[in-house]
């Protein structure tokens, strides 16, 4: 009678303990990895689809932010539904204190990179897209260790924006492609290194402000294809040039 009781008790205990146990796991474990891996308030995910333009923005992960990660290549298509769609746009932010990374590789179809995307990363060199019409505000903030910029030369990238390459205090020198016709404020400014700039005119430089190149070394400022252009629009530009002892070579 005691052996018929113990099988019954241990019956009961895995139909009425153990049982509910294991449904409420499988309930619950998976719950749990969904709020744990799920986009925080605010956040995107990784890859965001655009069904307007049909294209793909690229927003990063923290979990990229890691020492395997130093050298990272944004494709320039991903699948969707069997189809290729392009990689267009790099989200803001999202390589944001990425300290590991020292080489990015953008494809030629990024047309757009928005603000603080590589803010403070240990990037030494950048290569913006001939696909790029656009970038945000700081989208190169405080890149201590970037020593080398090549713009894209898209005629419809006219803009250094505010604060691009504020504080990358290895730039030794610089060269702006003749489609740029703004820089922002403060784009420059803080480069403390940095010596020489080349400005390159076809359309001419139209708006520089007075900031742009503010706490940097320059010493000597190119002005190549001079007399396409009038320099009355640069006069702030050349009011802290000669409060600086600049040199302007036309």
């Amino acid at each position: 009678m005691s052996t018929m009781g113990n099988v019954f008790r241990e019956k009961s205990f895995y139909i009425y303990v153990l049982t509910p146990v294991l449904v409420g796991l499988m309930i619950a474990v998976p719950i749990l990895l969904y709020f744990h891996f799920r986009p925080g308030p605010g956040e995107l995910p990784i890859w965001v689809f655009n069904t307007e333009t049909q294209t793909y923005m690229f927003n990063g992960s923290p979990t990229w932010n890691n020492p395997n990660n130093s050298k990272i290549e944004i494709p320039e298509y991903r699948e969707r539904d069997g189809e290729k769609f392009y990689v267009t746009e790099i989200g803001a932010n999202a390589f944001r204190n990425f300290r590991y990374l020292t080489e990015i590789t953008l494809p030629d179809t990024i047309v757009e990179i928005h603000d603080s995307a590589f803010r403070n990363t240990a990037l030494t060199e950048i290569d913006i897209p001939n696909s790029v019409v656009r970038m945000g505000h700081s989208v190169f903030r405080d890149n201590d260790k970037l020593e080398s910029i090549y713009f894209s030369t898209n005629p419809l990238f006219i803009e250094i924006p505010a604060d691009a390459f504020r504080d990358a205090v290895s730039l030794t020198t610089i060269e702006l492609p003749s489609n740029i016709i703004r820089i922002g404020a403060n784009a420059f400014n803080g480069c403390t290194e940095l010596k020489t700039v080349t400005i390159r005119h076809t359309a001419g430089v139209v708006s520089i402000v007075y900031n742009t190149f503010a706490n940097t070394d320059i010493y000597e400022i190119l002005v190549m294809n001079q007399t396409v252009i009038g320099l009355y629009w640069l006069s702030d530009m050349w009011r802290w040039a000669r409060d600086q002892n600049i040199i302007w070579v036309l």
